[in-house]
């Protein structure tokens, strides 16, 4: 059986995702976040990796501070990231959640 590079490859959006702190208050109360790297393709390929796979991940990445902060959270669990380019002039997705 042939050897492969990659043991998994995910395709898709990956964000910084900020979960309010104050669980059950109305969003207009809410007064602090808490910041993780989001996207389904993201997570599993974090999760893969964690698995003991070999993972990469294809995204596009704005070149911001968000860009920054996802790709040394990719890099520190160990996924690949060279075929996720970053995109000048573009910013890097972000999500806010309030937990009501």
């Amino acid at each position: 059986m042939p050897e492969y590079l990659y043991d998994s490859l995910h395709l898709g959006r990956s964000s910084i995702d900020l979960y309010a702190n104050e669980v059950g208050a109305p969003f207009v109360q809410i007064k602090s976040f808490a910041a993780y790297v989001g996207g389904s393709p993201t997570n599993i390929s974090v999760g893969a990796r964690r698995l003991g796979l070999k993972t990469a991940l294809v995204t596009g990445l704005g070149n911001d501070p968000v860009g920054d902060f996802i790709l040394h959270f990719l890099q520190q669990e160990g996924v690949e990231t060279q075929f996720s380019p970053r995109k000048p002039g573009h910013r890097t997705s972000a999500v806010v959640l309030g937990i009501e």
